[in-house]
């Protein structure tokens, strides 16, 4: 299991439980087991999923013994597309990473979900900050019904494309994208925790 699916494993279950009583965290513990199942699933071998995203296009999501595999060209490797609740709010938020191996300048920076038939811009960061080639950021909170997240509505398992691009201080860009699965139980945890009831 990738480091991004671990943490928005533990960060919604988490947050889930501190909000429920007793009686709800005992029916937690069914989900949690089958959660870890399905993980345990995932990491059986190399393979790949072919999704259409924004444009028309279908984009290779490769698969590994961990998950999804971190996307890396250029000499920039994605390291995480995180998805946490807020505190106390039925919001969350995104944590985009990247690390660039020759810790160019940055000039700009955009996160967008293309997974949908138009592009949704998540992040556009103009004053991008790196240190020692590393950038990192943490969005504003997003509500369930926004665009960004509307997909966990949905009862089915989703893939989320999200493409990041690098601007450089010498003009140069760099475009990657990201695939990043949410299975269909874990869905079912972030709606109870935004207050739905399916």
């Amino acid at each position: 299991m990738r480091h991004s699916e671990s943490n928005f494993f533990s960060h919604f279950l988490v947050a889930a439980l501190r909000r429920a009583g007793l009686r709800s965290r005992l029916a937690w513990l069914p989900l949690a087991g089958l959660l870890a199942v399905a993980w345990a699933g995932c990491a059986t071998g190399d393979i790949s999923l072919m999704v259409p995203v924004a444009g028309g296009e279908k984009l290779r999501v490769p698969l590994g013994r961990g998950g999804v595999v971190p996307t890396e060209e250029n000499g920039i490797r994605i390291d995480s597309t995180t998805l946490m609740p807020t505190d106390d709010k039925k919001q969350a938020v995104f944590g985009f990473a990247f690390t660039d191996a020759q810790t160019r300048a940055l000039q700009s920076v955009k996160v967008e979900d293309i997974s949908d038939d138009a592009p949704i811009l998540i992040v556009d960061d103009p004053k991008p900050d790196s240190v020692k080639g590393r950038w990192h950021t943490v969005t504003r909170p997003y509500d369930i019904h926004e665009a960004a997240l509307k997909w966990a509505l949905q009862l089915d398992k989703s893939v989320r494309i999200y493409r990041f691009t690098a601007v450089f201080a010498d003009g140069r860009k760099v475009v990657l994208n990201q695939g990043m699965i949410y299975p269909d139980i874990m869905k079912v945890g972030i709606r109870h925790l935004f207050g739905e009831k399916y």
